[in-house]
């Protein structure tokens, strides 16, 4: 795998054009951040580079891979995501949720002593510690999406 490119995105949600065209080339364990004003479409772009909306047109790539055309596990555990969510349908404290992360690379049995120890280790602010810990250290593109990071912060000191 190379990197991770978007070419002549395409997105409407509706009748409205979310995303017109979009192309961008993406490193492989780089820093990018996108910036815009709300409604600009950087949620919709996001999930489109993570697989999970299909765009109307245009082509996503993992390396070679079409991204779409990767079965979902593959998918999940070559792209990290952990979108902005405003609220949780059940309880749910910051170990659970590292643990969520080791699931395209555990089996039916669930987390096994490594992946147990390491979230176990996982005490920091998220989220360097979900990638500290090795829950998403595996993917080579992970993405984080939050409108406010210190609700990150916040989720994982309680």
């Amino acid at each position: 795998m190379t990197g991770l490119s978007v070419s002549d995105l395409h997105v409407r949600l509706g009748d409205k054009a979310v995303l017109n065209g979009v192309s961008a080339v993406f490193a492989e364990k780089q820093v990018t951040t996108i910036v815009g004003p709300n409604g600009a479409g950087k949620s919709t772009l996001l999930t489109a580079l993570a697989g999970l909306r299909k765009p109307d047109r245009g082509q996503v790539l993992l390396g070679t891979d079409d991204i779409y055309s990767l079965p979902a596990r593959l998918r999940a555990q070559r792209v990290g995501f952990l979108p902005q969510i405003p609220e949780v349908a059940w309880a749910v404290d910051v170990r659970t949720l590292i643990g969520l992360g080791r699931t395209p690379f555990i089996g039916a049995r669930g987390l096994g002593a490594v992946d147990t120890a390491a979230v176990d280790a996982g005490q920091g602010p998220a989220p360097q510690s979900l990638v500290r810990i090795g829950v998403l250290q595996d993917a080579a593109f992970q993405f984080y999406y939050s409108e406010n990071l210190e609700a990150l912060e916040r989720a994982s000191a309680e």
